[in-house]
């Protein structure tokens, strides 16, 4: 089976130009598919984590959200929404594929430009200078899997924290505009945003640019751990389902499998870091009456009130989202690597 790309089979060396657009081009399209399929599901998610109420359960919620304000509640600042998901998709997979291609270059000299799951295997068993036993050869290919997976996983950390940044300024407009109905006082009026627009101004005008960095660290912190979970497991059961079928290309029901899997363990082990983060924005909804001093006092609070499971609220809910959404993306996103990208 042959392993080359087009480039190499025709001698035409790649326009780097040219390249990027492709992979720009995969950037776009995984984020067209998150945003067609997330917009309900975040809205409930933040709706839970932002409520006081610490045994709120999520079919009472969703069936008095309905009932009181309508299906259209459930698209509550899609505008913002959809203007997020979009916009953090295409910067975390351009950002994710440009911090891979660097990371290859230089932890990988060995492999030059192949970076590839074949070509590294083939490249390591040409350096062996021996005839390998089918011991050395499962033992070689396994080592291969896990430096090409490292790489993903360290690429994915890096696009995490440089996520962080971007993503925290619209982050605090979505979670405040997504839950600032659950906000219980006399002058409540007062703080329902009509547009993002409104939300944008009032935070602005409350808080200067700080009011849009609030958390900040959590959302770094997030975003760093669940890119690191997301590529890196993702390659790693990709690329074993490769090596174990000899094809360059996987079923597209396991593709998604994989996603779904990467989502769901990503969610386990962020979701409690969600959930102080959201509180911690929501809290500066109202000026001057905050019930948290800072992040140490807001994890007390939930666990004195609820233990650990007070920071998984909502979880059910965040952990379908998770399965099926990333099942979605990640598939989207490398089909489209794969045909657009690999394939030239």
């Amino acid at each position: 089976m042959s392993t080359k790309t087009y480039n190499e089979r025709t001698g035409k060396k790649p326009d780097k130009i040219s390249n990027f657009l492709r992979e720009f081009s995969c950037s776009i399209f995984a984020g067209v598919a998150k945003v067609s399929v997330i917009q309900p599901f975040d809205f409930i998610i933040y709706r839970i984590q932002s409520s006081k109420d610490h045994k709120i359960n999520i079919s009472s919620l969703i069936s008095k959200l309905v009932n009181k304000e309508g299906v259209k509640v459930l698209f509550k600042g899609l505008n913002i929404t959809s203007f997020a998901v979009l916009f953090s998709s295409i910067v975390q997979f351009t950002l994710y594929q440009q911090v891979l291609r660097g990371i290859s270059k230089r932890l990988t000299g060995t492999y030059g430009k192949n970076f590839e799951i074949f070509k590294m295997i083939k490249i390591d068993k040409n350096n062996s200078h021996k005839n390998l036993t089918i011991y050395e050869e499962d033992k070689l290919i396994s080592n291969v899997i896990k430096k090409y997976s490292m790489c993903c996983a360290l690429a994915g950390l890096f696009t995490g924290i440089g996520m962080g940044f971007l993503i925290a300024p619209i982050d605090n407009i979505r979670i405040k505009l997504q839950s600032v109905q659950n906000i219980q006082s006399s002058i409540n009026l007062n703080y329902r945003f009509n547009t993002s627009f409104d939300c944008i101004k009032y935070t602005f005008n409350n808080s200067g640019i700080r009011g849009f960095y609030v958390a900040l660290p959590l959302s770094v912190m997030r975003e760093g751990i669940a890119c690191t979970f997301y590529f890196g497991i993702f390659e790693y059961l990709k690329n074993k389902e490769k090596i174990k079928n000899n094809t360059i290309k996987i079923k597209l029901i396991n593709s998604f499998i994989y996603g779904a899997i990467c989502g769901g363990l990503n969610w386990v082990v962020t979701l409690p870091i969600d959930t102080v983060k959201t509180k911690i924005i929501s809290d500066t909804i109202i000026p001057n009456s905050r019930h948290y001093n800072g992040v140490k006092d807001c994890i007390l609070n939930v666990y004195t009130n609820s233990g650990v499971t007070g920071f998984y609220k909502g979880f059910s809910i965040v952990f379908i989202r998770a399965l099926f959404v990333n099942g979605v993306v990640l598939t989207s996103f490398d089909v489209c690597r794969s045909r657009i990208v690999d394939s030239n």
